[in-house]
């Protein structure tokens, strides 16, 4: 891998630094450095996972927040990219405005979505080899929710009232959740464990596992994923910003009801991220999902 990399130029003998970043994550990412200081970070897993993660960089490589890409293997084995210093939003010790944060996703990212060029929507890497005609799976974007938030159920039931299962099954596979445009290639996993924020300013969203879906989706799930600000002031300019840029139509007079659908959604799907991994945190969830199902009976 090294001497790949040294090949095509992306690192020279004065990188003599090698470490490991991250290893609670199940892929492995290797930094790799000189005088102590992180320039590239080399990801390894599975090639599917590789080639649809590479696809997203390569797409949008002109992002500012997105890290330049500056190897792939051939193989899909590994890829490098730059390495962006920082924290997420968690581990920050900046102030960080959420709602400018959401803002800035929008006009450097999510504006920026282009069409996946997926018949179905899906996890991107289930259509590797690009060559295999696993284009149509038969799945709706409802499907791909219902699927999504299907894993989620158990864990998420001793926390919510008894009926907010029925309430998100039916939110999903309501006709309004697919717009009239093509499935966009989406991030997948936008959330703030892969948010890098410097000086209070997000400066890079890394480590995509990308989907064929609606980019509303990954607003609502940066919204929700870390626990500041869960409130309709502060997604509120970032959605109106993702239809100005045409990558969300709603009606204009159900703007609001299918945002705060879109929420709720998306708190539900996190709250079972939560309950497994962060607990401490469901108190604030649980509360944000009370404030969020008064919303939609007022929407």
């Amino acid at each position: 891998m090294l001497e790949a990399l040294r090949r095509s130029g992306v690192i020279d003998a004065s990188y003599n630094e090698c470490a490991p970043l991250d290893t609670a994550k199940s892929h492995r990412l290797i930094a790799l450095g000189r005088h102590g200081t992180p320039e590239i970070v080399v990801k390894l897993d599975r090639p599917d996972v590789l080639w649809a993660a590479a696809r997203f960089l390569q797409t949008y490589g002109a992002s500012p927040v997105v890290p330049r890409l500056r190897y792939v293997d051939p193989d899909f084995g590994f890829f490098a990219y730059e390495y962006v210093p920082g924290a997420d939003p968690r581990e920050s010790t900046d102030r960080i405005d959420k709602a400018q944060a959401l803002q800035t996703i929008v006009r450097d990212l999510l504006s920026r979505y282009v069409a996946a060029d997926a018949a179905d929507a899906c996890w991107v890497d289930e259509l590797y080899p690009p060559d295999n005609d696993t284009g149509h799976l038969g799945r709706t974007w409802q499907g791909f929710i219902s699927m999504y938030l299907y894993h989620r159920h158990m864990a998420v039931r001793p926390h919510l009232p008894s009926d907010a299962e029925a309430l998100v099954r039916d939110l999903a596979v309501s006709p309004e959740r697919r717009g009239d445009t093509p499935l966009a290639l989406l991030h997948g996993d936008c959330g703030a464990h892969n948010f890098v924020f410097r000086g209070g300013a997000l400066t890079g969203v890394i480590d995509p596992r990308p989907v064929a879906g609606e980019p509303i989706w990954d607003l609502a799930m940066v919204f929700v994923s870390w626990p500041d600000a869960l409130t309709l002031d502060a997604i509120a300019p970032a959605a109106e910003a993702l239809e100005r840029a045409g990558r969300w139509g709603p009606p204009p007079r159900e703007r609001q009801r299918l945002l705060t659908e879109e929420v709720l959604i998306a708190l539900y799907a996190w709250i079972g991220v939560v309950a497994k991994h962060i607990p401490k945190e469901l108190p604030v969830y649980i509360a944000a999902w009370a404030r969020w199902t008064d919303l939609l009976g007022r929407a």
